[in-house]
């Protein structure tokens, strides 16, 4: 499903430039992907692939540098950086609840409906069906010679709200914060979902989902060297302006 090539030369491209944001991320996954890149963030697309929405989500991780031990990335030690995957999906208001106080799960109920229906507006313009869920976790390998990618590709199914034990979480003690931080739904002890409350400062109303990676087959993996980086030099680029400028003229 991957253009494994790709990945690598679109990595290598960006790691010279020094030129990865989320969105140019977004752009890398759908060139290997073969996939149609939609700019922006109005709707849930990141991508298109054949009648799928892609919804394409990056993790920057970074090895464990240890004075005593040696690096550990999370390739070579797994278990070190967990395996259920937290992702950030979109904010989602409710303006008719209040939800410091209301039921958990009827919160829980409402943002999975309002996720829906951002779903679909992306099914309505691009003529899609379902969505792909794409996550990539990237960063410096354990020798800090290579760059990692690794890359999940997965249906993305709705939780359903009955099936999950749903808990509120308070803000700690020493938090600058007060009352209820999330809603967290639960499925045999495992996060499934969550929405930060209002007031929570940094990704407050947002919806965020939890992969087990484990469980997702759909898995690419690779690697390219750390290139030297592209430096800011005035003098080469104004000496290649002045060629171009003396071409056209």
């Amino acid at each position: 499903m991957i253009d494994l090539d790709m990945l690598k030369a679109r990595v290598f491209f960006g790691l010279k430039n020094n030129s990865f944001s989320a969105e140019n991320w977004e752009e890398v996954m759908c060139d290997a992907l073969d996939a149609e890149h939609i700019p922006g963030d109005k709707y849930l697309a990141d991508g298109v692939l054949n009648n799928a929405v892609l919804n394409i989500k990056t993790v920057k991780i970074d090895p464990d540098e240890l004075k005593t031990k040696e690096n550990r990335d999370f390739l070579s030690h797994p278990e070190k950086f967990g395996r259920l995957q937290e992702l950030v999906q979109r904010r989602v208001g409710l303006p008719d609840l209040n939800d410091m106080q209301a039921d958990p799960k009827l919160i829980g109920e409402k943002t999975i409906e309002n996720f829906k229906a951002f779903e679909k507006e992306s099914f309505d313009k691009f003529n899609c069906d379902h969505t792909l869920d794409v996550i990539v976790r990237h960063g410096v390998d354990k020798t800090l010679k290579n760059y990692i990618i690794d890359v999940y590709v997965s249906k993305h199914s709705h939780p359903d709200a009955d099936e999950l034990e749903w808990i509120s979480c308070d803000h700690g003690p020493k938090s600058k914060y007060k009352g209820r931080s999330q809603i967290v739904g639960l499925k045999n002890n495992e996060r499934v979902m969550a929405r930060n409350s209002s007031g929570t400062g940094r990704q407050q109303n947002c919806y965020i989902i939890y992969k087990n990676l484990d469980k997702i087959e759909n898995r690419y993996t690779t690697s390219v060297p750390i290139p030297s980086v592209v430096t800011f030099s005035k003098e080469k680029i104004l000496e290649e302006i002045y060629k171009l400028e003396t071409l056209q003229s």
